[in-house]
């Protein structure tokens, strides 16, 4: 589908491409020259990355880099030891998908995380965006083993941490960092138990990129009964709410906005998308980024390019 996105980021006001570089299997999508990459298998390349990056240069495309941290089942089982752990069983923890994590609280994992993120920005990448930087939220959680305490306050500092430990590292790349996280954390002050703290997070990356979408609040929420129908309102509110929460949040945030129709409420089509990214216009965030899972957006929504 790249051309056909290509296409429509050169008929319209998009100006920007989310490409993985590293995905939910573990997988490292080109010929990744990461000493652990290559010894633990990762490496499956899928698509030629420097035509790729060259080919969005010339399309003045700015280039962001996707890579899936903590959910890395191929890492996971080739280093058990930096696996999260089941209490019960001894053996590797999974979670309701049957799918293995690596420990965020371990440093050899944020390296290799960071040691990816320095390829992508020696490649030429414009910015690394991490997703999946938290700890798990479905599964046996009673059973997760951490190798040590499973508190607030060492999953958040965990978290800051690796953080840190890549911005510093691309600092030198002039290349920045966005991370992916829930929408409900520019709400709840706690972590939700996966290390996600927006005062934490705030300091030590460039962009923050909350995954705000109307159909996932519970019915009732924000004073909501449906809040899926009312994209303008829950993405600004939330925005703002954030935005009380630390310094410069204008400049901070670009959410990920809801470009698909999920759950009880209305459709969504050419008209809910806009007014959630008006919304993200009116309280001045620094850009957008739209969701759809089949990468299908709604070009109604958009408007046309140079306008």
């Amino acid at each position: 589908k790249f051309n056909a996105i290509l296409a429509l980021v050169d008929r319209t006001e998009l100006n920007a491409m989310v490409i993985d570089f590293k995905d939910e299997t573990g997988g490292v999508l080109h010929e990744s020259q990461v000493p652990l990459a290559r010894e633990i298998g990762a490496v499956h390349p899928s698509y030629d990355l420097n035509a790729r990056l060259k080919t969005l240069r010339e399309h003045n495309v700015y280039t962001i880099a996707r890579i899936v941290c903590m959910l890395d089942p191929t890492l996971a089982n080739a280093k058990p030891e930096w696996a999260v752990r089941n209490s019960k069983t001894g053996k590797i923890w999974k979670n309701n998908n049957g799918i293995a994590w690596v420990n965020a609280m371990r440093p050899e994992v944020w390296r290799y995380e960071a040691d990816l993120a320095v390829e992508a920005a020696s490649l030429g990448f414009d910015e690394i965006q991490y997703d999946y930087m938290r700890f798990p939220s479905d599964g046996d959680m009673d059973a997760i083993d951490l190798g040590g305490p499973n508190t607030t306050a060492a999953r958040t500092t965990a978290i800051h941490n690796f953080l840190k430990l890549t911005h510093d590292a691309l600092a030198e790349y002039g290349v920045a960092l966005g991370a992916d996280i829930f929408g409900i954390a520019v709400w709840d002050t706690n972590d939700n138990g996966i290390g996600q703290q927006l005062e934490q997070i705030a300091p030590v990356v460039d962009y923050i990129c909350p995954m705000i979408y109307p159909s996932h609040f519970a019915l009732g929420s924000l004073g909501y009964d449906i809040p899926n129908n009312y994209p303008y309102e829950v993405i600004l509110e939330s925005l703002q709410h954030g935005d009380s929460r630390i310094t410069n949040g204008k400049a901070k945030f670009r959410p990920w906005l809801q470009d698909f129709t999920y759950g009880p409420g209305i459709d969504y089509g050419p008209n809910e998308v806009r007014a959630q990214i008006q919304a993200t216009y009116d309280f001045g965030a620094t850009g957008w980024l739209l969701w759809n899972a089949n990468s299908v957006f709604t070009e109604g929504a958009l408007l046309p390019e140079k306008r």
